[in-house]
Parts: C-alpha cells; structure tokens; sequence
C-alpha cells in the first residue's frame, strides 16, 4: 500500500523562537471559515500561526468538506474540531507541526522486539515529488533528523534508506533546494513506497531582509568562514560510489563500491584517503567490447569536486576576477534561505573555464551547493583530461561535462554530502560513417559520517583514485548492499542491470 506524506507550507513566517515555539499550543486563536476542504483550513491555519502541517495523508481526510467558527480557542481544540479523529495527536518539530497516531508504531516495529539492537535495520523506500506537478525531484537529501546518516533520491527521486532499529523513535527529514523540508515520524512510514510531497517555497519579505550585496563580497566572505562553517578534525564517511557507461541508450557498464573516505580538516591541506569495503560491477562485454574510450579517475574527481576542500577557481578568492557573478535569486535550502548566485567566466580559461550556479546561506555565508559545467566552448578541448582512449582509430570529442556538489550539516558543521558529474561525447571510429553518443556518470554519497576513533588508513589499505574503476576485478553480486545504504538505481538502469547479469549467467561468464 502507498503510503502519503503531504507537507503544507505557508510563507508567512512570524516571530516564534525558543519557548515560544512550546507555546504555539497554548496561544489562543480565532479562525472562522466556511465550507472548505480540510486541506484548505489547515493552510489557512498555518498562514496563521507560522507553523507547517506535516502528515501522512492516508489519515486525514484532506478532501473533506469542513466549517469554522472559534473565538479564542487553543490550536489543539481547533484541530480536534476540524480532524473529528480521537486517535490523532500533535508534536512540534522546529517549524512543523506533525500530525500523528496516539500511541501507535506502526508495522515497522512488530518486525524486531529490540529497537536497541544496532544490528537490525529497517528498509524503507520511497519517492520525493513536487506537491503541485507531482514530478520527481532527483537528489533530494534523505537522512534522520539530528544524525549522522543519511541518503539522496535517484533520478526519478526514488530512494531506499537502511535505518537502524534504534533510529525508529526518530524523524524523517526530507530536504532539496527552493522547497519547504518536510519533517515525518520514522514510525508513521511504511515499508512499502512512500510518496513524499514538497511544496515549492517563494521567499517572502517577512522571511529575510534583502539588502544588496556584491556576490563577489558573499563568496570572500563564505570562504573567510570555512573554519567556523565547515568540519576542522578528520572524519571517516561511508560512501556510496557508482560509475556508469552508456553507449546511445544502452547501459554498457555499472561499477559500484561501497567506501571508506578518511576526510582530513577542512582548514588543511592534506589529502583524503579512499579504502574500499566492497564493490561489484556490471558489464555488458557485447557493448563493452566496442568501447574505446573511459572515464579518468571518477573517485579523484570525485574527491577533487569538494569545491570547499580544493577551492576551485570560481570560488577561488584570488581568482575571482576571471568570472561574472550575478544575484539570481533567493531560495529556501534546509530551513534556512540561500543566495543563488550565477557565474561564468569572462574569457576562455584553460582547464578552468566553468559556469553555473553556487547557493549561499543568508545567515551563515556558508556555501551549502554548488552546481556547475565546462564552458562548453572549453569542454571540447579537453578529451585527454577527461577520458583514456585506447585506440588511436577513435576520435573523443566531448560535448558536455556537468557537476554537481552539496553539504550537509552534522554536528552544527558541514560536510561533505554528495557529488555527482554526467559527462557526454561522440565516439566516432574513423573506420565508420556515423558517430555514437556516450555517457559516463559517477555518483559519490557520503551516507554516514563517523567523527570519533578516527585513525588514518593504513597504506595498503588505501586504493589508487587515478585508477580506471571499472577496471577492477569484480563480479555482479544481486545480494551485494547488505547493510549498507545505496542511491537506488533509476529505473531503466534496474532493468539493464537485471538484463545484463542474466545474459552473463546465460553465457557461464557468473555462477
């Protein structure tokens, strides 16, 4: 059964902090309204109060037809009133007001008694969609509230989240740039697909005071305040690491890699270290053996692509002459607001021409995302520095190489959460008339961060980053994750992978 999460959002904020947040329960309201949708009177209601609605949809009645006519009541009466549901109770949570049952976990729990046995974990799925579109929305940030693990949507914003039994008490926070966060009780989900709603955020004035600032003055700024804003110990991530290769429509390889990413300070400049847990791949040797070209160093691009860490040029501050920045805009990230700011380069760079946009939080001018690509007036030059071609007969051309990178926030510090780079070419053999297209795609998410017992690897541990990985010796293995958390495959990627692992068992190349 499809389980529904609706999220209702409201732009006016008020000024409710601290305790008075407790009292938002306590402080009486007057509301009146006539034959409405019960949807539509909780709207009303947090356009009041300041404060979102957050449910599963399958217990309310949200079509219902309702009336309202109260002088001076408290929140809860009103919503007892308007929910005519004994059964149903209601918790803050920072600027949401959850709508749950009463002394209910649901089928989740009855599947282990000890919700303290860190061996057990609970599987669940679901997909993050637009409110009013109802479109998926790719690499939203998945994680419990307040802890350390957490995942992103796939493409079609599906995701599967392992979460360890004693996490169940817990919240589920959802989370992806220009939308209100939606915040649900981990024991009110299903282990079958929740559907989660977001509503897309306007910023309103209420919300932030908007004064002009220079966008090159908001980038020195935000890289003045790495050391306040960002992890200054090591860390060792769990990482979920994927390589694909595409020839025209067809997936012809699927790499994937469970990791250990050792991530020095932020204030140095050390090196990270990878040691790999596990990793499988998935080939298809009837396209494979066609191919002649291949992603260089997806995991030290990877690495490298922690714009905070290695300080690429457009955020570089003795570099920031080289581009155009321009205030686009202003968006909600993580129940904060953002700058979205746009820059491309103002003459050709070599090696570091790129263009795109960067999202600064008003409040801490932290850089929380970054999303950008090859001038593609650049990109064209750059085959060498992108893949390894084993056959002089192919001509590489590169069409498009597209980043994307974003943090998140543990302990009051950010960290790295994701990067993500899609990078297009025509193949053309010069033995043919006619050119392929090919994609190449690696996924790197960091799904839990250990910042305690930190010690770095050992050298033989550590694995080479400029290698091909593809090229390492594995097999498919359908039981692979275990444990472990991973960015669900989108599905046409699902459907290869099944294909291709049954042609391999077909023709003796796995048992």
């Amino acid at each position: 059964m499809t389980n529904r999460i609706l999220i209702i959002s409201t732009l006016i904020i008020i000024s409710l902090t601290g305790n008075a947040q407790n009292q938002v329960f306590e402080t009486p309201i007057t509301y009146k309204t006539k034959d409405i949708e019960l949807y539509d009177a909780l709207n009303e209601l947090s356009e009041m109060i300041g404060y979102e609605f957050s449910y599963n949809a399958d217990l309310i009645p949200a079509h219902k037809r309702v009336k309202a006519d109260f002088k001076n009541e408290k929140l809860p009466v009103i919503l007892n009133n308007l929910l005519n549901d004994s059964t149903l109770n209601y918790k803050i949570v920072e600027k949401q007001i959850v709508i749950y049952k009463k002394n209910t976990l649901n089928a989740l729990a009855f599947h282990h008694s000890n919700l303290n046995d860190s061996t057990f974990r609970f599987t669940i799925k679901g997909k993050v969609i637009d409110q009013i579109s109802e479109e998926p929305l790719a690499y939203a940030n998945i994680s419990i509230l307040g802890k350390s693990i957490g995942t992103v949507t796939n493409n079609d914003g599906e995701f599967v989240f392992k979460i360890p039994a004693q996490f169940l008490p817990f919240n589920l926070a959802v989370s992806f740039v220009g939308y209100k966060n939606a915040i649900v009780p981990i024991s009110e989900l299903s282990r079958d697909v929740n559907i989660i709603y977001l509503k897309r955020a306007n910023i309103s004035l209420q919300e932030v005071v908007i004064r002009y600032v220079e966008p090159k003055t908001l980038i020195r700024e935000a890289v003045e305040k790495i050391p306040e804003n960002y992890s200054t110990q090591d860390n060792i991530y769990t990482v979920f690491y994927r390589e694909i290769i595409q020839r025209n429509d067809d997936y012809a390889a699927v790499s994937e890699a469970v990791l250990n990413v050792f991530k020095s300070p932020y204030t140095n400049y050390h090196n990270d270290h990878i040691r790999l847990l596990k990793s499988r791949k998935n080939i298809d040797y009837s396209i494979m053996d066609t191919i002649f070209f291949k992603l260089k160093g997806g995991l030290h691009a990877s690495l490298y692509l922690d714009i905070i860490k290695n300080s690429i040029s457009f955020i570089d501050i003795d570099k920031l002459d080289l581009y155009e920045y321009t205030m686009a805009n202003i968006v909600k990230f993580d129940n904060s607001t953002a700058y979205e700011i746009e820059f491309s380069p103002r003459y050709y760079l070599k090696d570091e021409s790129f263009r795109g946009k960067i999202f600064i939080d008003t409040e801490t001018s932290a850089i929380k995302a970054a999303e950008f690509e090859i001038e593609p007036s650049a990109v064209s030059k750059m085959s060498q520095e992108l893949v390894v071609k084993r056959n002089w007969r192919v001509k590489v051309k590169p069409i498009s190489a597209k980043y994307k990178v974003s943090y998140r926030t543990f302990n009051n510090v950010l960290h790295l959460n994701m990067v993500r780079g899609e990078l297009d070419f025509r193949v053309k053999n010069r033995k043919s008339l006619f050119a392929d297209n090919y994609k190449t795609i690696f996924e790197f998410a960091v799904n839990d961060i250990d910042t305690t017992n930190i010690d770095d690897f050992k050298r033989k541990e550590m694995i080479n980053t400029e290698q091909i990985f593809i090229d390492r010796e594995n097999e498919y293995d359908a039981e692979f994750w275990g444990e472990y958390n991973f960015i669900k495959p989108d599905e046409p990627l699902e459907e290869a992978l099944v294909r291709i692992a049954k042609n391999l068992k077909k023709n003796g190349s796995i048992e």
